[in-house]
């Protein structure tokens, strides 16, 4: 190229680039409007005594302050000290909960520590901005990938942004984006991952955004690392790289740049976790080490006289936990009832002529939705483990609801309106009455919206648990 032919190349560059918004209001209005609602119901500030604190959070934030001042995942040394969530491996006590989020969480911090701010020493004031650098902003950014992701419906921007709040306030995120928690920022990550594959279906040269496939499979298996109820996505995932409008070879390209992607974090946690006595691949903490060493009286029984139980019953139990997964008092139509729509769009997806790519992913999110709740219903959980419905819901109920973008490109008569209407109103006032406390002390017993409004309107008194160090 000539001189004059490079400048008049630059010359186009920079008034294009000049001509471009610097600031999108739409796309910024979402996520400030969450961060709006979740920063005054932070829990650090509406509950400042560590004694209100649950076990999971206590976990992790023991975890935290030992990677940042000890450099260990063993937390015999911190403050914050779980009671019953943690295990003794090789003369250690180590928390039970997933150590990849809280070293993570440990930079943050550390630079905390440089400025003179220590957990020891002004707990309130760590522990809120902790919550909102690696909880609430994560969550509040997840509102501006939605109005990204929602360019794949053709949809105007004020819907996109009305569909990101909607998305992150009534899907779960409002709910567990004011406590340090693993579901809140495994979610976000798996809304990241799915924003990678819908900008490589979208794009008109796959091959220069080849590099977004890695990256999908990095925040898919991040979020496994960080949630392992999460990791059921990862596989699902790589399914949708078989449908894309590529050739072969660029099909297992792809599915070998997303695999590539996804070792790192797998390895990173393989590194954690052994040491603790844990499995190379994330998983679920078993109920033994939730609730607690069961002490009961051993009962022996001759080999003719062991009891046996008809597989009817146990399929018809089953069921009836899997409905009480669905309805009951921490249900997912309990607490969510806008999942609805989402299944409506979904099945809009599934139905019509949309490319092969966007049905296996709307396909993903049903089958990692379903798996969640099959999951669920398998575990007869503790009531000191409930906490605001089930934080595994908040996986999928937020890319469970982004489908409702599909529902939205048609029209629709007053009555359906009415309908949504009154589903996003049930939703969005039992997540904020939710973010009051998703993970109290104690659980929740019983109809945990019910409750948590109780604690709400009475707030209850810390308990008598102590949190002191280990000898």
């Amino acid at each position: 190229m000539t001189p004059r032919l490079w400048y008049r190349w630059i010359s186009a560059r920079m008034y294009g680039a000049a001509q471009r918004p610097l600031v999108r209001p739409w796309a910024l209005s979402s996520p400030i409007l969450v961060l709006l609602i979740c920063l005054p119901l932070l829990r650090p500030l509406r509950h400042p005594d560590p004694r209100q604190m649950g076990e999971q959070e206590l976990g992790r934030v023991a975890m935290i302050q030992s990677f940042a001042e000890h450099g260990t995942a063993a937390i015999e040394q911190s403050t914050y000290q779980p009671l019953v969530q943690r295990r003794m491996v090789n003369g250690h006590i180590y928390s039970t909960q997933p150590p990849m989020q809280s070293l993570l969480m440990a930079g943050p911090y550390q630079i905390m520590r440089r400025l003179g701010l220590t957990l020891e020493d002004n707990s309130t004031l760590v522990l809120y901005l902790l919550t909102l650098f690696g909880i609430t902003l994560p969550a509040a950014l997840s509102a501006g990938l939605i109005y990204r992701m929602g360019r794949l419906f053709e949809l105007r921007r004020q819907l996109r942004a009305c569909l990101g709040a909607v998305v992150v306030l009534a899907g779960g995120l409002l709910s567990y984006g004011v406590a340090i928690n693993g579901a809140a920022p495994a979610g976000t990550l798996l809304l990241a991952s799915a924003a990678c594959l819908t900008h490589l279906i979208s794009v008109p040269r796959p091959k220069r955004a080849a590099a977004w496939l890695a990256v999908s499979g990095m925040l898919a298996a991040l979020a496994g690392t960080v949630e392992p109820a999460a990791l059921i996505f990862l596989p699902l995932f790589a399914l949708v790289m078989l449908f894309m409008r590529w050739g072969w070879r660029m099909r297992a390209g792809g599915l070998g740049l997303y695999l590539l992607g996804a070792l790192p974090p797998l390895f990173l946690n393989a590194t954690l976790v052994l040491p603790m006595g844990g499995s190379w691949l994330p998983q679920q903490p078993s109920l033994v080490e939730l609730s607690g060493p069961v002490s009961a009286q051993a009962v022996f029984y001759d080999e003719e006289d062991v009891p046996t139980r008809s597989v009817w019953l146990d399929m018809g139990s089953y069921i009836g936990r899997t409905l009480e997964t669905l309805l009951g008092a921490h249900g997912l139509l309990s607490h969510y009832p806008m999942i609805i729509l989402g299944l409506i769009g979904m099945s809009a997806i599934l139905h019509r002529h949309w490319p092969g790519s966007i049905k296996m992913l709307a396909g993903a999110t049903l089958l990692g939705g379903i798996w969640i709740i099959l999951s669920l219903a398998q575990r007869d959980s503790e009531r000191g483990e409930l906490g605001f419905a089930q934080p595994q819901f908040s996986l999928f109920v937020p890319l469970s609801l982004f489908w409702i973008g599909a529902w939205l490109r048609k029209g629709h008569r007053p009555v359906s309106w009415v309908l949504a209407g009154l589903l996003l109103g049930v939703s969005l006032t039992l997540s904020v009455i939710g973010a009051s406390d998703p993970m109290p002390r104690d659980g929740y017993g019983g109809y945990s919206a019910a409750t948590a409004l109780r604690q709400w309107i009475n707030p209850a008194l810390p308990g008598d648990l102590p949190l002191a160090r280990n000898p």
